[in-house]
């Protein structure tokens, strides 16, 4: 297998997970938070309210550490991309996705589910192919 088809491969997979993690990124991003803040050891939620006249850093610290934390501005990236995807796409495409990427397990298989909602399975293909390739564009942008 030449490296262009592992390339392909390999991005194939990944977006397939982004889809598939979707519904439990909310969740990634606020333990990656939770990371963030343990590791300065902050206990206090309002740990930024101190004294008025105190020069308190870890506030900023901690702010600046959000920012550029490349994990969990990708975690961010990616629950944005798909979201945005999702209130573009169609009805169809919507129910096609949710089916077979954001559920756990489907109880259909693809033909049968694409009868179910009136298509053919060409084109319920098309539509899932054209959703992946729209949050393809939407992760690289």
């Amino acid at each position: 297998m030449t490296n262009r088809h592992q390339r392909k491969r390999k991005n194939a997979y990944f977006k397939h997970n982004v889809l598939v993690e979707y519904p439990k990124m909310k969740q990634y991003i606020l333990e990656r938070k939770e990371e963030l803040r343990a590791k300065k050891h902050i206990e206090d939620e309002n740990f930024w309210i101190k004294g008025s006249n105190k020069n308190n850093f870890e506030a900023e610290n901690y702010i600046i550490k959000l920012e550029q934390d490349k994990r969990l501005a990708k975690l961010e990236k990616q629950y944005i991309a798909v979201r945005n995807c999702l209130e573009r796409a169609d009805d169809d495409t919507k129910a096609l996705i949710q089916e077979f990427y954001l559920q756990e397990h489907s109880a259909w298989s693809f033909h049968a589910f694409a009868e179910k909602m009136c298509l053919n399975k060409n084109q319920a293909t098309s539509k899932v192919n054209k959703f992946i390739d729209e949050l393809e564009y939407e992760l690289i942008r």
